[in-house]
């Protein structure tokens, strides 16, 4: 072979021509002269620049140069020298964080130095860390928003308002359009978002999280967090807060808010009713300091019409209410009921298959026989009044009626009551409550009108003014013995 300016010659043994040849000395493999893309970047503690391409790279040690077209008179840089290398079986021995397994030979993806202190290297739907050189798939790992709402277990509250739906997750809300039932549904554009990027007007303690949330038939939305709320204007984004417990979850309780009861009595069913109003309560139990789970509930839709319950009275397995209906008029309805504790009530005769089980809810037990004629009207023949009490007055009014004591009836009319007697089977004469007892300071003053008046489960009666509740101090007492009730 011989050599001669950019050309060389070569002659065969058995040849007599020489071959002439172009020089193309000192050429490698390197896919860094016709490059079209980099596939990855990496730059290690020390300040090294390594590009990928294909199944090689190459290594700057010297950085501080800028790409791209160069200053006149400026150095090009250049790779350092005996790269490009081999990806496969040069990269680990280049002493970095990295160690790529044998899979990742080529193509390949980023790499970078993470602020948690180990490195990273992705390729396809794989990616490693120098943490434990562990192939792990990318889907398990990044992506991930702090509030993931599709793969959290609860949600802190939910609203949906003008079509869309809210979810909120600790300070973040997410928004849907249409059913969250829909497959494949995605949330609005920029969500999740903060709260406060939500609802700009919202005070500085709901922007952490809130606890419940609903869209208003005020077009309004509400947001509850510990004891506050605020309502928020869509249209303005007005922000009103206010207390919790001053608008929400209020009921209507007349015998709480007013402190006065109008009837009351202790059903054969074994509860205790008491009637403010146009409301009533019951009582499981004989400690009377907490009213059943339910009410208070109206009176017109339970107790067959009547609105307002003036005086109230069982006489023997018969219950009367005596009140006012909604035009005012007075009136009086009847319920039949057996006693609790006479256990064949319970049951249905086997052997009669047309036998009524008999129901023991006092207030949905209107008379059987006499269902047609109540409510029913009440004039002073009812009760063969003495015209002591009466006066003859056409239009007389009961305040209360009370089971007492042995067997007895009181009723209460202003500043008087008389009492019956099934024994004598008549009323006494009126008597003066005020004189009648024997404590001038158990409560009650002149003028007193006993507005309900009850024997207790604990067989202690009561009775209450507009002033003060009086009791027995003990079952079957006199009515000389009340004393004021703490």
């Amino acid at each position: 072979m011989v050599v001669s300016g950019g050309f060389h010659y070569v002659r065969y043994v058995d040849a007599d021509v020489w071959d002439k040849r172009e020089n193309h000395f000192g050429q490698v493999d390197n896919d860094f002269s016709n490059l079209e893309m980099i596939d990855a970047t990496y730059v290690d503690a020390e300040g090294r620049l390594f590009l990928c391409a294909n199944d090689q790279y190459v290594r700057y040690s010297t950085v501080n140069f800028i790409l791209g077209s160069q200053p006149a008179g400026a150095v090009q840089p250049t790779v350092d020298q005996g790269y490009p290398k081999s990806i496969a079986a040069d990269w680990n021995d280049e002493n970095l964080p990295i160690q790529l397994p044998s899979s990742f030979d080529r193509d390949l993806g980023p790499m970078f130095n993470g602020l948690d202190g180990h490195s990273y290297a992705f390729i396809e739907n794989r990616y490693l860390s120098s943490e434990d050189g562990l192939l792990r798939s990318v889907a398990e790992q990044w992506g991930h928003s702090e509030y993931d709402f599709g793969a959290t277990d609860h949600i802190d509250a939910a609203l949906t308002h003008q079509g869309y739906c809210l979810l909120f997750l600790k300070n973040k809300v997410v928004k849907y359009a249409g059913s969250l039932e829909l497959a494949n549904l995605h949330p609005e554009a920029g969500y999740p978002k903060s709260l406060h990027q939500e609802f700009p007007m919202l005070p500085d303690e709901f922007n952490s999280g809130i606890d419940a949330a609903f869209g208003g038939e005020d077009d309004r939305l509400y947001l509850f967090r510990d004891d506050d709320f605020v309502a928020i204007d869509p249209a303005t984004g007005t922000v009103t807060p206010a207390e919790t417990r001053t608008v929400w979850g209020v009921v209507s309780n007349d015998i709480a808010n007013l402190g006065q009861v109008d009837a009351a009595f202790v059903g054969l069913d074994g509860y205790t009713y008491l009637f403010s109003g146009d409301h009533y309560v019951r009582y499981s139990g004989n400690h009377y300091t907490q009213v059943d789970d339910g009410f208070p509930r109206r009176i017109a839709p339970d107790w067959q019409g009547v609105t307002r319950v003036t005086a109230a009275v069982v006489l023997g397995n018969q219950t009367y209410l005596f009140g006012t209906n909604a035009e005012g008029q007075p009136i009086y309805v009847r319920y039949s009921t057996l006693r609790r504790h006479e256990q064949d009530a319970f049951e249905v005769d086997a052997l009669d298959p047309n036998a009524r089980v008999i129901e023991t809810v006092l207030a949905h037990r209107p008379d059987v026989d006499e269902i047609e004629v109540f409510p029913a009207t009440v004039n002073n023949d009812f009760w063969s009044l003495p015209l002591s009490l009466t006066q003859g007055a056409t239009d007389f009014q009961l305040d209360a009626i009370m089971n007492g004591p042995e067997g007895k009836v009181y009723l209460f009319a202003g500043d008087y009551y008389i009492e019956h007697d099934h024994a004598s089977r008549w009323w006494s004469e009126p008597k003066v409550l005020a004189e009648q007892v024997d404590r001038p300071l158990m409560g009650l003053n002149d003028g007193d009108r006993v507005q309900a008046a009850f024997t207790g489960t604990d067989g202690k009666p009561i009775c209450s003014t507009a002033t003060s509740t009086c009791a027995f101090p003990t079952p079957n007492c006199d009515i000389s013995t009340m004393a004021i009730r703490a």
